[in-house]
Order: structure tokens, then C-alpha cells, then sequence
């Protein structure tokens, strides 16, 4: 029933003003847990995979608020409703975002240099609200993926910007079909949902999901909800008054269903929780989870319109209603604060969290709420107190003000104007790739002449001339590896030399001892020796790991056959086992390094085995990444299946071998410079030997 003085449409019968506006704590209180969880996700916290869930309670809020607010304009005969809505949207996303944007480039500059590599393209993206799509642009290349991206979280601001610069148009237009068919608007907003779930789970690839989640056409479902869900209740009550992020719904509008309602809210928030949870497949989230949360959002935000209802009451407590109002300040601020320090602590793995991850979570949080009451009272606050940009720094009034209000419109000012010069010459000088790029790409230019050493001919002679064809930064990574491979190779050769002239000498001083040895030598020890395959016998398949151990790989195992290519996936592996049984290139011993980049199942395992016959011995190169979540499950199944097969298959553990050093990384994932190549080698040879030790026949030659 409408409330006293005021008509079914929301127009006040009496002609007194409408009710006055307050804030609705419960859908605040909604938003602040939507922020806990996916800040809780995006700092790798364990148990919270399943956070990005939380993502369409912003979107659901987000469309049911777009569409209520375009109806009471409507309703109420605003002057040019068009223009008041988008200057509104616009003062409400863009300060703080611009701000965000400079200064992360900014730090970047001095903290996290690997994160400019393309900032530019990144920059624009984000300024015009079209992050998403320049992300999936990028995202074409590999090294990408390779690259600390500080404003990747800027898609979702990106997509909701899409979504409101057309809800007015497409609310015009329902609202003429509204005229003749009042129940087609919603079911028409839910009908292109649907579509957009669909499609999701159309163009969902497990190898890359990220054109099905960051697309506009497919993840706008949550928003499309969430305005359905508005129409349907403001052709029921009327457009009723909204203030800012959550207004409180009049009560009595929605007596009826109350208690199912309250029930539902309830089970459909324990229901969002479980998914943060326990959803860790991206799959089960691309094809049904996502829009399953979207659901689950519009029951909460049904429950929570009821401002004085248990649900209401639960999520308006002041500490979730103070985050859910802040909660697009903290979304912006906290990911790439959390990107840049983590950058700064090599060797970090949050999967299984110590002190040092103890240390970056607070350090996080605690800077995360500096620059959020920092920009919200330099730049929110003003920009919305004042009517926009220039009523909050350059009117006249501003400056002749208050000593207080001066200082801050002069602090903001300055600060804008800093971060957009700094900004700019950092966007200007950024480098054009990593050095991980550098470094993949020169051993690349290097495998493509390892062939040429098992006829006799110099390949790394050959592949130096042919990188000075190549970009000097590509030209000077090949360099550093090659000299760095040669340095370790003389170290190593000066070593063994002097362990030889040492072991001379004591023969030379006990001779019958030197004989004793000579003659019995420990079985497991020349079982190994004799058994250690050369390059020759050798096929190497794998990813950009063992790419970037390419020098080291050729010095110690000389004339192996090595096929290894960045974004290369495990179930490449079979393909080209079989290619190499085919053509008679595959050899007695077939080493694969493919679970870098993507999950490991027990059929493909079966497959490489069957492929690879008894006669050959298969050796699983575990794999090791910051921040995947295969990898742990992958090295499980590498592990059993070795254990499952000990005569065919050997199991060589770099995740083992790479986690106390993991310095030697250079970005969480590839080997950096002679140690780390040499380290990934010697955990192959290891592998092999311990399992000739242990009494296994090496394949006939």
C-alpha cells in the first residue's frame, strides 16, 4: 500500500515535497560484505578462492538502483533527467578513478617498473571506460600474463561505466513498451540476462576465460538482474525515494511476502558465502555460478529494502554499512596497493602463508585506508558537495573561503596536477617489454639452432649472430645468457678439474686403496653413471620455463631435441609425442615440462604413456608459479602417477627444488640467470639418477 500523501507513481498527493531520503544501512551493509570478500580474493588469501563471486552483488545493486533512479526521475518531471543522471554517474566514478590511475602509474615508476610495459593502452583503457575490452586485446599475448598489472581490476569499472551509458536509452524504450505491455519491461531485462549467461558459458575457455568474464556482452547479467528486478518493484510500488548507494524502501510497500522474503535473504546470503568459499573451479563459475550469484544478490537486496527487518538490521551494522558506503574508494585503491608491495617480495607464496604474507595483508589494508580517506575528502567529497569539477576547485567561492577549505582544494589541486605530470613522462619513457619477455624471446632465437649442434656445429655462435637481427633489448638478453651459461660452464669445468687433480693425488699417495675402489665400485652409484642418457638420447617438450633454461638445458644435455614455447599447455604434451612417434624423432627419453600454465588430468597422462610405449622412460617436470592454483593439484597428480608407474615414468619435482630459492626466479615462474637455469637442469639430472640408483633399466638404445 503507497504511503500516506503520496500516489501510486510516487508523486506526492498533497502536493508537499517527497519523503525525505535516507540511506538504507542494510544495502550498504550488502556492499560491505561484497568488499570484504572480494578484497579477501583479490590479496590471495586461503579458503577465498570463490570471492569474485561477490562481484555481481555490485552489479545487481548497481542496475536495480540505475533503473529505480531513472523511473523517479521520470515520474517526477525532472528537467533534462539524461543529462542529470550521466553528470551524476560521472561525478560519482571518475575522481577517484583518475586518481587511482596517475598515481599507480606514478609509484609503478619507482617500485614495480615490470608493470609499465604496455601502461599506455592500459592508461587510456581506463580514463575512457573501456578497460575490459583493451585487456582482451592484450591479453592476444602471452607476456601479458608475464606482467604485474595493477589496474587489471579496473574491468568491472570499465563494464558498469557500458552498462549505465546505455540504461538510459534502453529504459526510454522500455518505458514506451511498458505503455502498451506494463509486464514486458522486466521480462524483457531478464530475457537479455539470460542471453548474456548464455553466452558466457558459450565462449567460455578453460584456457583463457578472460573474454568470458571481462566482456560486456557476457557478464552484464548481474545488471540486467538487477534492473528487472527494480522495474518489477517500481511498477508494483511506484518509484520510491532513493538516496545515494541504497535507500530505504518505505516499509509498508512491501508487507506482503515479508517473512518468505527475510527467509530468503537470509539462505540466498549464506549461499554467496559458501560459493567464496568452496568454488574454485572456473568452470562451475562460467557456466551457471556466476549468474547463480547474480540471483542470489537480487533475494538479499529483497530482503534488505525492508529497512527494519531482521536481514536489514544484520547487515546495517555500522562496521558493514561504513564499508559498503566506501566500497567503491577501497575497490579501486586496494588492488594496486596490493600488486606494487607483493612486487617488492620476491619469492612470497601466498599459498601457503607466513609472516611475510602476515606483513603484506597489513600493510595493504592499512595503506589502502590511508589513500581512501585521503581521495575521498581531497576529491569525492568536494566533487559532489559542489556540484562537480570545477564548483570544487575553481570557483571563486572556494578560494576565498575558509583557511581549511583552502588548503584542501590547494592540496588537491597540487596533487592532481603532480600525479598528471609525473604520470605522463612515466607513460612516455615506460619500457616496451619485460625482461622476462627479453629473455624468452632470446631463447627462442636460440632454440631454433640447437638442432644444428648435434651435427657438429656451433649453435650458440649461430643463434648470437642471428639475435643481432633482433632488438637490442632482445639482443642484449641473449647476450647475458650466453655469457652467464659460459661463465657457470667454466666455473663448473675449473671445478671438476680440480676435483680430478685432487683425487689424482690421493691415488698417487695410497695406491691400494685408489685399486680397492676401482674394483668395486658402489652398484647403485655405476648403475646411475652408466645409465645417465646424453642429449642425444634426449626429447624435451615443454613451456616457457624450460625455455628460459634453454642455455643451461643445451650445455648439459648437448645435441637433446627441445621443443618449448611460452603459453604451451599439458595437453600439448600427447599431441607431439605422437607427432615425434610418427615422424621417428622421439626419442628413448622424453622429458615434459607442461604444468606451468594450465591444469594436468589422468587421461592425458594415460595417453602420453601409451603414446610413449615401454620402451621409452617419460619424465614429469613438476611445475612451480605464484599465485595458480593448479599448480598444487598438478604436482598431485604428477606425483601419483609417477608412483603408479615406477618403471616407466620418473618424477622430477622443481616445484620441490625452486620453493626455498625462489629468488632465483625472476618473476615468480621462470628461471633467472645461470643459478636458476642450472638449478631447473640439475633437478632433472637428480631425477634421473636417483631413479637408475634405485635399480630401474634405462630404455635400449
Amino acid at each position: 500500500m503507497p504511503s500516506a500523501g503520496a500516489s501510486r507513481n510516487g508523486t506526492p498527493l498533497n502536493g508537499t515535497a517527497p519523503a525525505a531520503r535516507r540511506r538504507n544501512a542494510g544495502v550498504d551493509g550488502l556492499k560491505g560484505v561484497a568488499i570484504i570478500a572480494i578484497v579477501l580474493y583479490h590479496l590471495q588469501v586461503v579458503g577465498f578462492a570463490g570471492g569474485y563471486l561477490f562481484v555481481d552483488v555490485f552489479f545487481a545493486v548497481s542496475g536495480f538502483l540505475t533503473v529505480t533512479g531513472l523511473l523517479r526521475h521520470a515520474a517526477d518531471g525532472s528537467a533534462h533527467p539524461v543529462r542529470t543522471y550521466y553528470l551524476r554517474r560521472l561525478r560519482r566514478l571518475y575522481p577517484t578513478l583518475l586518481v587511482v590511475t596517475l598515481a599507480t602509474v606514478f609509484a609503478a615508476w619507482f617500485l614495480c617498473r615490470a608493470a609499465l610495459v604496455g601502461i599506455g593502452t592500459q592508461v587510456a583503457g581506463a580514463l575512457t571506460f573501456t578497460y575490459n575490452w583493451v585487456a582482451l586485446a592484450s591479453d592476444a599475448s602471452y607476456f601479458a600474463n608475464l606482467t604485474p598489472e595493477p589496474l587489471q581490476h579496473l574491468w568491472f569499472v570499465a563494464l558498469l561505466a557500458q552498462v549505465l551509458l546505455v540504461a538510459p536509452p534502453l529504459v526510454a524504450l522500455l518505458r514506451r513498451i511498458g505503455r502498451r505491455t506494463p509486464k514486458a519491461p522486466p521480462v524483457i531485462l531478464a530475457a537479455l540476462a539470460l542471453a548474456s549467461a548464455l553466452a558466457m558459458g558459450i565462449l567460455y575457455d578453460p584456457a583463457n576465460p578472460t573474454r568470458a568474464y571481462f566482456g560486456t556482452d557476457t557478464h552484464c547479467f548481474g545488471l540486467l538482474l538487477g534492473m528487472a528486478y527494480g522495474w518489477s518493484v517500481a511498477t508494483r510500488t511506484g518509484p520510491a525515494p532513493i538516496a545515494g548507494a541504497g535507500a530505504a524502501w518505505p516499509d509498508q510497500r512491501l508487507v506482503h511476502g515479508r517473512g518468505a522474503a527475510q527467509a530468503l535473504a537470509a539462505l540466498a546470503l549464506l549461499g554467496l558465502v559458501i560459493g567464496a568459499v568452496a568454488v574454485r573451479d572456473t568452470g562451475i563459475a562460467m557456466r551457471g555460478g556466476l549468474v547463480l550469484s547474480a540471483v542470489l544478490a537480487v533475494l538479499a537486496l529483497r530482503g534488505c529494502l525492508d529497512a527494519d527487518s531482521t536481514v536489514s538490521r544484520a547487515l546495517g551494522i555500522r562496521p558493514l554499512a561504513f564499508l559498503g558506503r566506501h566500497s567503491y574508494g577501497i575497490y579501486l585503491w586496494h588492488y594496486p596497493v596490493f600488486v606494487i608491495i607483493a612486487s617488492r617480495m620476491p619469492g612470497l607464496d601466498l599459498a601457503h602463508p607466513d609472516a611475510r604474507a602476515a606483513g603484506l595483508y597489513a600493510g595493504t589494508l592499512a595503506l589502502t585506508a590511508a589513500l581512501c580517506a585521503a581521495s575521498h575528502h581531497l576529491f569525492d567529497r568536494p566533487v559532489a558537495q559542489r556540484g562537480g569539477v570545477i564548483g570544487a576547485f575553481f570557483a571563486r567561492d572556494v578560494w576565498i573561503g575558509r583557511g581549511a577549505q583552502v588548503a584542501r582544494a590547494s592540496a588537491g589541486l597540487g596533487i592532481v596536477v603532480c600525479l598528471a605530470l609525473g604520470s605522463g613522462l612515466v607513460v612516455w619513457n615506460a619500457p616496451c617489454m619485460t625482461p622476462t619477455q627479453a629473455i624468452l624471446e632470446a631463447d627462442e632465437i636460440l632454440q631454433t639452432h640447437a638442432s644444428t649442434m648435434s651435427s657438429g656445429v656451433n649453435a650458440m655462435g649461430e643463434a648470437r649472430r642471428s639475435a643481432k637481427d633482433a632488438p637490442s633489448s632482445i639482443a642484449d638478453a641473449f647476450d647475458a645468457q650466453i655469457d652467464a651459461d659460459a661463465a657457470t660452464e667454466a666455473q663448473r669445468q675449473a671445478a671438476l678439474d680440480a676435483a680430478n687433480a685432487e683425487q689424482n693425488q690421493q691415488a698417487q699417495q695410497n695406491p691400494a686403496q685408489q685399486s680397492s675402489t676401482d674394483a668395486a665400485p658402489a652398484p647403485q652409484q655405476a648403475a646411475a653413471t652408466a645409465g645417465m642418457p646424453t642429449g642425444a638420447q634426449m626429447s624435451m617438450i615443454g613451456d616457457s620455463v624450460m625455455l628460459s633454461a634453454m642455455p643451461s638445458l643445451m650445455a648439459s644435455f648437448p645435441g637433446a631435441d627441445i621443443d618449448a614455447e611460452v603459453s604451451r599447455q599439458f595437453g600439448k604434451g600427447p599431441i607431439l609425442a605422437q607427432q615425434g612417434v610418427d615422424n621417428g624423432t622421439l626419442r628413448q627419453w622424453v622429458v615434459i615440462g607442461l604444468s606451468t600454465n594450465g591444469t594436468v588430468s589422468q587421461a592425458e597422462l594415460d595417453n602420453l604413456l601409451r603414446i610413449c610405449g615401454g620402451s621409452r622412460v617419460i619424465v614429469l617436470v613438476t611445475g612451480y608459479a605464484e599465485s595458480r592454483s593448479w599448480i598444487d593439484p598438478d604436482r598431485q597428480i604428477l606425483t601419483s602417477f609417477a608412483a603408479a608407474h615406477p618403471d616407466n615414468v620418473v618424477l622430477a619435482d622443481w616445484y620441490a627444488a625452486i620453493s626455498p630459492q625462489a629468488g632465483l626466479l625472476v618473476d615468480g615462474v621462470h628461471p633467472q640467470g645461470a643459478a636458476g637455469e642450472d638449478l631447473y637442469v640439475q633437478t632433472i639430472r637428480d631425477s634421473i639418477s636417483a631413479w637408475l640408483a634405485a635399480g630401474h633399466a634405462a630404455p635400449a638404445q
